[in-house]
């Protein structure tokens, strides 16, 4: 597996140099919503992830971390699981 930690950008051309740009490719995605620590609660989703009968494509999984107002560590993250 590969890991990248990025933001969405308007233009790939004005990143600062160095940087590099990824590109999800266009596709069928389970969209799965869970709120709660970010490190706990993904582990959890993911060890969840496996026992389900999803007909993956291990193309392009990625999650989206929303931000917080609070300030009690949780957050929602959207987890999104490419599919043929």
């Amino acid at each position: 597996y590969d890991v990248t930690v990025g933001c969405e950008v308007a233009l790939a051309e004005q990143l600062p140099q160095g940087a590099i740009c990824k590109t999800i490719p266009a596709g069928n995605y389970a969209k799965f919503i869970i709120h709660g620590d970010p490190v706990n609660a993904v582990m959890q989703f993911w060890m969840k992830l496996w026992e389900l009968p999803l007909d993956r494509a291990f193309t392009a999984d990625f999650e989206e971390y929303l931000p917080n107002d609070k300030d009690d560590g949780t957050c929602e993250i959207h987890i999104y699981i490419s599919l043929k």
